[in-house]
């Protein structure tokens, strides 16, 4: 779709948005109203051909098309995202992130993106943006913080501190508490052990902590048998 090393300038950009809203799904869109909230206008365009779009310019001069960003749609937004995934030099990386996460302002460009950035699963420094993203008093910086440690950290070196770290996040904001309970059922998952002592001695609120075990007992990974030790234990 889009030639290889192809540098782009506003009037080539102004034909990529003119491709999103070719793309439009009425009905979509107006589900997705229902289950995102943004301050950006939606179109409607299904994940799926965003994703392909952002694999396709990834193929051209990444930088000269970030910079061209209107911050208009929703969906403008997500494939800057997906596109920033594909970046593999740091340097070029860390000049992205910070201006990528100022963008987010709802659940879903936040999780789905993170998820996307391969270059964090192969560097343990992102660990240290996590933390630094989780002090903020920004509801979704302090969330993209959460999902960074979700989608890449979950593992040997992180989880008591990781552990430690939710336990310190004291807030009401909605969709802080929900992603610090995916964080904790994914522990869960993970290291089942190290998260069962935790949840016996926490500082968490009832929200969180009731979230956090009704999505372990929906979780297609965690056994019958747990499912059932962990009912009795909600508050």
């Amino acid at each position: 779709m889009f030639k290889e090393g192809l540098k782009w300038n506003r009037s080539l950009y102004n034909k990529y948005l003119d491709l999103l809203k070719s793309n439009i799904d009425i009905k979509y869109r107006d589900f997705n109203k229902k289950l995102i909230f943004t301050k950006d206008k939606v179109l409607g365009v299904r994940t799926p051909s965003l994703r392909k779009i952002a694999k396709d310019i990834s193929k051209t001069d990444i930088c000269s098309f970030l910079d061209l960003n209107t911050d208009t749609y929703y969906e403008e937004k997500m494939v800057y995202g997906f596109v920033l995934g594909y970046l593999k030099d740091k340097k070029t990386f860390d000049r992205y992130l910070y201006q990528f996460i100022e963008k987010i302002d709802n659940w879903a460009i936040c999780d789905m993106c993170i998820s996307s950035f391969k270059i964090m699963k192969r560097d343990n420094s992102y660990y240290d943006v996590a933390l630094d993203l989780i002090k903020s008093e920004k509801e979704f910086y302090i969330r993209a913080g959460l999902i960074i440690m979700l989608d890449h950290y979950v593992d040997d070196i992180h989880i008591k501190d990781i552990l430690k770290q939710v336990d310190k996040i004291n807030t009401d904001m909605y969709y802080v508490n929900m992603a610090r309970a995916w964080l904790i059922s994914i522990c869960f998952i993970k290291y089942k052990e190290e998260t069962l002592k935790y949840l016996k001695n926490n500082n968490l609120d009832k929200f969180t902590y009731n979230k956090a075990i009704s999505k372990m007992c929906d979780s297609y990974r965690v056994s019958l048998e747990d499912k059932e030790m962990l009912k009795y234990m909600k508050k």
